[in-house]
C-alpha cells in the first residue's frame, strides 16, 4: 500500500494485484534431503513468502541460527532476522547480476 498512498496526492493510482502467494504443495525430495544432510553451500531467499515457507517445511530440523543462507532485499532479511535466521549477506538490488557479485565476493572472502 506503500505506494499507493504515496502516489494518492499527485495521481490517481488504481492497484491492481497481478499474483498471490501460494504454497506450491510439492517439494523437490533430493533438495530437502540435502538440506537435512547439510550437504549445500548457501540457500538464496529472495522474498519473505518464500523464507516463511522454508520454514513451515524444516520447523524444527534446521537450526536457523547455524543454517547458510542469503536473501536480496531488507525486507527478506527483516524476516529472517525475526526469525532468529541471520543471513550471510544481503543483496539490497534485486537483479541476478548484483546477487552474483555478492555471491562471489562472499566465497572470496570465506574460502575454508
Amino acid at each position: 500500500n506503500t505506494l499507493e498512498q504515496g502516489l494518492m496526492g499527485v495521481a490517481s493510482p488504481t492497484r491492481l494485484n497481478v499474483y498471490k502467494t501460494l504454497n506450491p504443495g510439492v517439494y523437490s525430495t533430493e533438495v530437502i534431503e540435502r538440506i537435512r544432510q547439510n550437504k549445500y553451500d548457501i540457500v538464496l531467499f529472495t522474498s519473505p513468502s518464500g523464507f516463511l515457507q522454508f520454514k513451515k517445511i524444516f520447523p524444527k530440523e534446521i537450526r536457523l541460527h547455524d543454517f547458510r543462507s542469503a536473501c536480496i532485499g531488507i525486507t527478506t532479511e527483516k524476516v529472517m532476522v525475526s526469525s532468529n535466521c541471520r543471513p550471510l549477506f544481503v543483496s539490497h538490488r534485486s537483479e541476478g547480476e548484483s546477487f552474483v557479485s555478492e555471491l562471489e565476493l562472499y566465497f572470496n572472502n570465506n574460502k575454508n
